[in-house]
């Protein structure tokens, strides 16, 4: 019994550590957008809403490589576990890629659809590009960090996100 909760911490407190990050990202992205003005964190928001659901499918394929990726790390076929990894980057790169064209391309149409106050738009629409461009290496990012925990790296993982 010791051994399964020694090692479930183990592995539990990077995760911890990772998520803290995140959450300390978002709080001093918040904040640096609330010193511009309440039209900027206004802008910030709505942006970061749109950008978390892209980036929900991004977790999603993440989740699903390291599902399959620790089934083929602790097999003895090394092959098909590389063979997993490159498919991983490859669909990774290829949805970062395409959502990331879509949102360079659309992010002024998405942003007018919404109805929100003009000078909200103003600033929404470049604050969507951006997060656009950057979707593409946020996904390769969050994919390496799964194959990192699949590969029983845990503590790597945690030092590409800090």
């Amino acid at each position: 019994m010791r051994s399964i909760l020694a090692e479930s911490w183990s592995v539990c407190w990077p995760m911890t550590l990772i998520m803290f990050f995140e959450a300390l990202i978002g709080l001093t992205d918040v904040f640096v957008a609330g010193q511009f003005g309440k039209e900027v964190q206004a802008a910030y928001g709505l942006c970061f809403q749109i950008y978390f659901v892209f980036i929900l499918l991004g977790i999603a394929l993440s989740v699903g490589a390291v599902s399959v990726l620790s089934r083929l790390f602790t097999s003895d076929n090394k092959e098909d576990y590389n063979c997993g990894v490159h498919t991983s980057y490859i669909s990774a790169f290829v949805l970062g890629f395409v959502l990331a064209i879509t949102g360079v391309l659309f992010s002024p149409f998405i942003i007018m659809r919404l109805h929100v106050p003009e000078a909200v738009k103003s600033y929404a629409v470049p604050f969507l590009t951006i997060y656009s461009v950057c979707i593409l290496f946020d996904y390769l990012l969050i994919m390496t960090n799964g194959i990192l925990r699949a590969s029983q790296m845990i503590r790597k993982s945690l030092c590409t996100m800090a």
